[in-house]
């Protein structure tokens, strides 16, 4: 069948089925082609128009549709099935909508925003709105996800809290990890955040909240930099060799180090394999020089990097070697504490005390209790041991037996040097040495010195000389030359008595005290005498009523003979008559025995220089306890002495006193024999028969 045609061909139908309007031949397939534009509507409101690169569909009224109302589940396909752009274009003010089930679900408004849930995408280019969906972490709504090709929810869901103004980017699965991917040279993972919420930069599988691993040669992984206050230098924190290190203006990359701000010191600290170690390096300089380092037994050295003790300091300038100690007020000490291993209470302390009154140094140890100050130094340079107040520039103190030890282990001397100057000039010089020997030295002088004195190990004392001043005897203080406080004066003490020489050669001996008391002069055995004279003795003046005359107020003995006992007892009366007991004797009343005293007297009237000697016999218990006093000899008249009446005391033990009344101006001198006299005043002594003489 031949075509259908219209008038000058604008309305063709083929034989093939093709309706052609506006063309006499078909093009592909379509049944209806048309070659020009295209009306639809009855006011031609909406035309269709093709060009050689473009198909236009231009709509005139308000709204304009695309819209599919089969029911029967037909599809609406937009399609160019050649190369080329596919373009909706709203050429005014309006929006582009795309509805679902006759409800806008998306949107491109006038300005470009796209909205998805939203009529009003104003917030930002692309904008999502729709009730998200649970993902089980609590008040967190996703609103989009993006999933593998074959449907399987791994990829990533993005959303916001509910409860704060966070947005929320999350792997789309619970178990599903967000990896970041950077291209150099190729692509490659550069930073993950795992399900468990550790974050690995370098590291795929990050066993910590923060992990990063470097696989170049630079020792540092993270730099920290505040450019607020134009800061340069650079501080890094890095992993290598099995070494923590963490640097401040440094940076190394293999065998290359750099200073960030070269006008600016560096410093370095590393950690780890059993080592702590802070190195630094001056401005314009990347040698390191290590500063202080812990070793793996806990030595700290600092200024030295094997420390052979807890804490070893070394100072490698030219400057002392300091140790500083300083508390922030005057209420407490700076100190230095040793602690007891067990108890960890303070066994020694060196201790620093400062205000603005008190400052000195003290040192304290323990004698298995708590600790005591042993020494001290005041502010003025005075030490104390045993004492806290020294008033001179080193003083001890301490109980029983204080001893300083000065010791030589070199078979040298030992001794104490002293030394006074004046303003920088030396002016004195002394030394106190003892050589090996076992002798001991005193050395003085001004500049120089020389030996003053000498103490030989024998106990020889040389003064300028050789030992001239001798001592010999036990080292116990019994044979000394001193002074003794408690008696207000000097004394010479011997212990087995004094030995007094005079003359040449050795000298002769003029008097001797023995151990006893008893003074010997011209002799060698006083006995016991208290006062021995072999020689003619005269007692001041020329006579014993001179002026300057000496006066004996006490007892001297003299030498016994027949057993009887002579013994001298000297009393004087003043301007009046006094009354003297001068001796008492005791005896047993049932037991009587012989009792009789002889007294032999010498009166001397020293107002008038009259003498007069008289001798008396003083008995006491010749019969039944009677007493009585026979003149022998009184041709002046001497005062007679009497006996008081006996005095009991306990049983048949009595005593009688025997007195005598001196008149005034007289000095009388006895002289007492008795059988029975004893040397001692104890007159309360009841020995029976046994005189004693009153303490005058």
């Amino acid at each position: 069948m031949a075509n259908l045609s219209n008038i000058n061909n604008k309305f063709l139908v083929t034989t093939g089925g093709n309706v052609l309007i506006g063309q006499t031949a078909t093009i592909g397939s379509s049944l209806l082609q048309v070659n020009g534009i295209i009306g639809v509507g009855s006011s031609n409101q909406t035309t269709l128009n093709q060009t050689s690169t473009h198909f236009f569909m231009d709509m005139t009224s308000s709204t304009s549709y695309f819209r599919n109302t089969s029911t029967a589940g037909g599809g609406f396909i937009f399609r160019n099935s050649n190369i080329g752009d596919f373009e909706f274009d709203n050429e005014f003010a309006g929006n582009i909508k795309f509805n679902t089930s006759n409800v806008e679900r998306m949107r491109i408004d006038s300005s470009g925003n796209v909205g998805i849930g939203t009529t009003n995408p104003s917030d930002g280019n692309f904008q999502v709105k729709k009730a998200g969906v649970n993902t089980g972490i609590t008040n967190v709504l996703m609103n989009a996800s993006f999933s593998e090709a074959s449907g399987g929810l791994t990829g990533l869901s993005i959303g916001y809290r509910t409860d704060e103004t966070t947005a929320v980017l999350a792997a789309r699965t619970a178990t599903g990890n967000i990896a970041f991917y950077s291209y150099d040279a190729g692509w490659s993972e550069s930073m993950r955040i795992k399900n468990n919420g550790n974050v690995g930069i370098g590291a795929t599988s990050p066993t910590a909240k923060v992990e990063i691993n470097q696989t170049n040669n630079d020792i540092y992984q993270l730099a920290l930099h505040n450019t607020h206050l134009s800061t340069t230098a650079k501080t890094r924190i890095g992993n290598w060799v099995d070494l923590l290190k963490i640097s401040s203006n440094y940076m190394q990359s293999g065998g290359t180090k750099t200073q960030d701000n070269t006008s600016k010191a560096s410093w370095v600290q590393t950690m780890g394999d059993d080592l702590f170690d802070i190195s630094r390096s001056p401005a314009g300089s990347t040698t390191l020089s290590s500063l202080m380092r812990i070793n793996s037994s806990g030595q700290v050295g600092i200024g030295t990097t094997s420390p052979a003790s807890v804490l070893h300091i070394k100072d490698n300038s030219a400057n002392p070697t300091q140790l500083s100690i300083q508390s922030n007020d005057y209420s407490r000490a700076e100190e230095i504490n040793f602690l007891n291993p067990s108890t960890s209470a303070i066994s020694g302390q060196i201790k620093y005390y400062t205000n603005p009154t008190v400052e000195y140094m003290s040192f304290s140890t323990s004698n298995n209790s708590a600790a005591a100050e042993r020494m001290r130094i005041t502010n003025t340079g005075k030490v104390g041991i045993g004492l806290t107040s020294p008033s001179w520039q080193l003083e001890v103190s301490d109980t029983g037996t204080v001893r300083n030890a000065i010791t030589s282990t070199t078979n040298g001397t030992a001794g104490v040097f002293f030394r006074v100057f004046n303003s920088g000039t030396q002016v004195g010089n002394g030394t106190i040495r003892t050589d090996n020997a076992g002798n001991m030295d005193f050395w003085t002088g001004t500049t120089g010195e020389s030996i003053k004195m000498s103490i030989t190990d024998g106990g020889n004392v040389g003064i300028n000389a050789a030992a001239s001043f001798r001592f010999n005897g036990a080292a116990d203080n019994t044979h000394a030359v001193g002074y003794d406080s408690t008696i207000d004066g000097s004394f010479l003490r011997g212990q087995l008595g004094m030995r007094f020489l005079t003359g040449t050669g050795g000298g002769s001996e003029r008097m001797r005290i023995t151990s006893g008391g008893e003074v010997g002069i011209g002799t060698t055995s006083p006995g016991d005498a208290k006062l021995y004279v072999n020689g003619g003795t005269t007692l001041g003046g020329s006579n014993n009523t001179s002026a300057g005359a000496t006066r004996i107020f006490g007892d001297i003995k003299r030498p016994q003979a027949n057993n009887f006992v002579r013994r001298n007892y000297n009393l004087t009366a003043g301007s009046s008559s006094s009354l003297y007991s001068i001796a008492r004797q005791w005896h047993d009343h049932a037991n009587w025995g012989l009792g009789n005293i002889n007294v032999i007297m010498w009166g001397i009237y020293y107002g008038q220089g009259q003498y007069n000697k008289a001798d008396f016999s003083c008995r006491y218990g010749y019969s039944g306890g009677g007493a009585d006093v026979q003149t022998n000899f009184n041709p002046n008249g001497m005062v007679v002495p009497s006996w008081t009446s006996a005095t009991q005391v306990s049983g048949n033990i009595h005593y009688r006193d025997l007195q005598i009344q001196i008149p005034a101006y007289y000095q009388i001198s006895f002289e007492i024999i008795s059988p029975g006299c004893v040397q001692t005043y104890n007159i309360n002594n009841t020995a029976n028969n046994t005189v004693y003489l009153y303490p005058h």
